[in-house]
């Protein structure tokens, strides 16, 4: 079972995907990571055994993702991208819509296409994706093309299903705000008065998304698959 400990986490340099990381490493997988424009600070490198620098928001990023997957071959693979634009629907464009069904949902699903093979020969893979509690309330203000691509994470189509009896697992935590440097906005006020939604009274800690992560995406998981789970406080 040693070989199937390995895990890629795409967006390993947010402060969630860091701290998934740290969790991986400390319970002895092989880790890969991927990140787009700020390199990763010395500790997050040193933990991986491979980086990559990839935009997916561009066809050439997406290939370069599935040639690194290809090449290592990861069995749990971890998906935190998160793209936003700030638009709304009344001042929307192609292009923007493209960026972000690009980066927050197909470059995932041709992840998975991809890693599909490999995994049904070691019968074995696990797929975890995030999304957001904003779709729940249909999202936030200019955040339309980031909720819908996001919500479509939350839908698990038959092919999915198809591939459990390979025992190729996938999954999505529907994450509540978190405290993260992405949320934190003009003052500490409107992070606060956020807070204040939250039945819990306080955002999440990265670490207890990782955590999440961990339990779901990892040889621990021997039956769960196609479930959205919600880390959002009660809200």
């Amino acid at each position: 079972m040693e070989d199937l400990k390995k895990v890629l986490i795409v967006g390993v340099n947010s402060k969630i995907g860091s701290a998934v990381l740290d969790l991986y490493w400390k319970q002895k997988y092989i880790c890969y990571g991927t990140y787009n424009k700020n390199a990763p600070p010395k500790d997050v490198k040193n933990k991986c055994n491979n980086i990559l620098r990839c935009d997916l928001t561009q066809l050439f990023g997406i290939n370069d993702l599935l040639a690194f997957s290809n090449k290592f071959k990861p069995y749990n693979i971890i998906y935190l991208p998160g793209y936003v634009d700030n638009k709304s629907l009344s001042k929307n464009d192609l292009q923007s819509m493209h960026n972000s069904f690009n980066v927050n949902v197909f470059a995932y699903w041709l992840l998975i296409s991809g890693c599909i093979p490999y995994m049904k020969k070691k019968g074995f893979g696990r797929f975890l994706s995030l999304s957001s509690i904003g779709s729940k309330f249909g999202g936030g203000e200019d955040k339309f093309n980031y909720t819908t691509s996001k919500r479509m994470l939350e839908f698990f189509p038959k092919d999915f299903k198809n591939i459990a009896r390979d025992n190729i697992f996938l999954n999505n935590i529907i994450c509540g705000a978190t405290n993260t440097p992405i949320l934190k906005k003009k003052n500490n006020e409107s992070i606060d008065q956020r807070a204040t939604l939250i039945p819990v009274g306080r955002l999440a800690d990265p670490k207890e998304i990782a955590k999440c992560c961990y339990q779901i995406c990892s040889l621990d998981n021997t039956f769960q698959t196609l479930s959205n789970i919600t880390i959002a406080g009660g809200e």
